[in-house]
């Protein structure tokens, strides 16, 4: 609080929305295709944890 200057003056600063770049939406695009193509991994083996021998 003291960092952002809170009770030196009246006017006080706080955090300002900003609308969604394109590489956010790529993050978050990449994001769900690698939680898809996990949970279709698992589905096909079978199984939640790894086994190098099977």
């Amino acid at each position: 609080m003291e960092l952002r200057g809170f009770g030196k003056k009246k006017k006080r600063t706080w955090y300002s929305a900003r609308p969604f770049a394109a590489r956010d939406f790529l993050a978050m695009g990449f994001s769900a295709a690698l939680l898809i193509v996990s949970l279709a991994l698992t589905l096909i083996r079978g199984s939640r944890y790894y086994n190098p021998f099977i």
